[in-house]
């Protein structure tokens, strides 16, 4: 009976020594609200089509640029970005325009400005676009909309999620951002 005894408790030490290890930091929650203040900035998209995930690098100026956005979150809960807006003879240039933005626990909504004068031209409405090269991040309706980000505290990334067809295959991927 005392082996016994002496077997479970070893096997209960064992098991409480196994779960000290355990590295809690990643689960410690952000206060978001501050923490997004500042700059974030676009930095990898991923597909999931078929069975099969992509991954794509993100900067200012390279292949991917066309989903390249900057924002810079600022305390009177106003969100200044920066992207690529194409022009129609085929090339492009850096815009910036001004939004609101709202945080609810993880969630942080980007609702257009209705008196907004800094647009150039640009329909609020984020969608993404399918062309035979890929797709695109655009914006495309003249109604009002609201853009909903989320906010992954393990990663410290703001991330969008995106929908679309591309050769008739249905395509959901995630934009992410990160100071």
């Amino acid at each position: 009976m005392k082996k016994g005894f002496y077997i479970l408790l070893m096997g209960l030490v064992l098991l409480t020594a196994m779960s000290c290890g355990k590295d809690d930091t990643d689960t410690v929650p952000v206060p978001l609200e501050k923490y997004i203040l500042g700059t974030w900035h676009s930095y990898k998209m991923d597909a999931y089509a078929n069975g099969q995930k992509a991954e794509v690098d993100i900067t200012k100026n390279n292949e991917y640029s066309s989903v390249y956005i900057e924002m810079t979150f600022r305390d009177d809960n106003i969100v200044d970005m920066g992207y690529w807006l194409p022009n129609d003879d085929g090339t492009s240039r850096w815009t910036t325009e001004s939004d609101y933005y709202y945080i609810h626990n993880n969630i942080v909504q980007i609702c257009e400005q209705l008196d907004n004068d800094s647009e150039n031209g640009w329909d609020n409405g984020l969608s993404f676009e399918t062309t035979a090269s890929g797709s695109f991040l655009t914006r495309g309706s003249s109604d009002s909309e609201t853009v909903t980000m989320m906010y992954d505290n393990a990663s410290k990334s703001l991330y969008v999620r995106y929908s679309t067809v591309v050769n008739g295959a249905n395509v959901v991927g995630n934009l992410y951002f990160r100071k």
